[in-house]
Protein backbone atom coordinates (compact mmCIF):
# COMPACT_ATOMS: atom_id res chain seq x y z
CA UNK A 1 0.00 0.00 0.00
CA UNK A 2 1.23 3.92 -1.03
CA UNK A 3 -0.63 6.14 0.91
CA UNK A 4 -0.29 9.83 -0.10
CA UNK A 5 -2.11 13.35 0.62
CA UNK A 6 -3.72 15.91 -1.18
CA UNK A 7 -0.51 16.11 -3.59
CA UNK A 8 -0.83 12.51 -5.50
CA UNK A 9 1.43 12.77 -7.88
CA UNK A 10 2.55 8.74 -7.35
CA UNK A 11 -1.22 7.66 -7.10
CA UNK A 12 -1.57 8.94 -10.13
CA UNK A 13 0.98 7.38 -12.05
CA UNK A 14 0.34 3.90 -10.64
CA UNK A 15 -3.64 4.29 -11.77
CA UNK A 16 -2.16 5.75 -15.59
CA UNK A 17 1.51 4.53 -15.96
CA UNK A 18 2.27 8.97 -16.05
CA UNK A 19 4.04 10.44 -13.72
CA UNK A 20 3.23 14.10 -14.48
CA UNK A 21 4.10 17.24 -12.65
CA UNK A 22 1.27 18.60 -10.88
CA UNK A 23 0.32 22.54 -11.70
CA UNK A 24 0.56 22.96 -7.96
CA UNK A 25 1.49 21.86 -4.48
CA UNK A 26 -0.83 22.13 -1.88
CA UNK A 27 0.25 22.42 1.58
CA UNK A 28 -1.53 20.01 3.83
CA UNK A 29 -1.19 18.36 7.11
CA UNK A 30 1.30 15.99 6.17
CA UNK A 31 3.84 18.18 5.31
CA UNK A 32 6.86 15.70 3.94
CA UNK A 33 4.51 14.71 0.94
CA UNK A 34 4.23 18.04 0.12
CA UNK A 35 6.42 16.86 -2.81
CA UNK A 36 6.52 16.20 -6.83
CA UNK A 37 9.68 13.71 -6.73
CA UNK A 38 9.46 11.35 -4.26
CA UNK A 39 13.32 10.96 -2.42
CA UNK A 40 12.97 7.26 -3.24
CA UNK A 41 11.12 7.22 -6.45
CA UNK A 42 13.89 6.84 -8.79
CA UNK A 43 14.81 4.55 -7.00
CA UNK A 44 11.51 1.97 -7.55
CA UNK A 45 11.65 3.04 -11.35
CA UNK A 46 15.25 1.20 -11.23
CA UNK A 47 13.47 -1.59 -10.34
CA UNK A 48 10.40 -1.40 -12.74
CA UNK A 49 12.64 -1.12 -15.70
CA UNK A 50 14.38 -3.77 -14.67
CA UNK A 51 18.12 -2.34 -13.58
CA UNK A 52 18.01 -0.15 -16.86
CA UNK A 53 19.81 2.57 -15.75
CA UNK A 54 19.86 4.55 -19.38
CA UNK A 55 16.11 4.11 -19.53
CA UNK A 56 15.37 5.43 -15.91
CA UNK A 57 17.72 8.27 -16.78
CA UNK A 58 15.30 9.29 -19.87
CA UNK A 59 12.61 8.86 -17.47
CA UNK A 60 13.95 11.38 -15.21
CA UNK A 61 15.23 13.96 -18.12
CA UNK A 62 11.78 14.10 -19.79
CA UNK A 63 10.09 14.58 -16.25
CA UNK A 64 12.88 17.48 -15.68
CA UNK A 65 12.34 18.61 -19.21
CA UNK A 66 8.70 17.92 -20.35
CA UNK A 67 6.94 17.30 -16.70
CA UNK A 68 6.20 14.02 -17.57
CA UNK A 69 7.02 10.45 -18.67
CA UNK A 70 5.32 7.24 -19.41
CA UNK A 71 6.21 3.72 -18.63
CA UNK A 72 4.96 0.55 -21.16
CA UNK A 73 1.71 -0.81 -20.16
CA UNK A 74 4.09 -4.26 -19.19
CA UNK A 75 5.39 -1.40 -16.49
CA UNK A 76 2.49 -0.33 -15.22
CA UNK A 77 1.24 -3.62 -15.42
CA UNK A 78 4.23 -4.94 -12.27
CA UNK A 79 3.59 -1.61 -11.08
CA UNK A 80 0.06 -2.06 -10.33
CA UNK A 81 0.88 -6.07 -9.34
CA UNK A 82 3.60 -4.20 -6.54
CA UNK A 83 1.42 -1.52 -4.89
CA UNK A 84 -1.86 -0.42 -4.25
CA UNK A 85 -2.10 3.79 -4.03
CA UNK A 86 -4.14 6.07 -2.42
CA UNK A 87 -4.22 9.84 -1.63
CA UNK A 88 -6.10 10.89 1.25
CA UNK A 89 -8.00 13.95 2.72
CA UNK A 90 -6.47 16.50 5.74
CA UNK A 91 -9.68 15.07 7.73
CA UNK A 92 -8.42 11.37 7.07
CA UNK A 93 -4.98 12.53 8.64
CA UNK A 94 -7.01 14.34 11.47
CA UNK A 95 -9.06 10.64 12.16
CA UNK A 96 -5.59 8.72 12.09
CA UNK A 97 -3.88 10.99 14.55
CA UNK A 98 -7.26 11.13 16.95
CA UNK A 99 -7.04 7.41 16.61
CA UNK A 100 -3.08 7.08 16.60
CA UNK A 101 -3.35 8.80 20.15
CA UNK A 102 -5.96 6.96 22.39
Amino acid sequence: MLATNRNDILPQFFATGCYKRQADVHQTLSPAMDIQVSSNFERYLYHLASGDTAKVAAWMRDFKDRGEFHVSAEQLGAAQATFRAVSITDEAVRLARRWISL
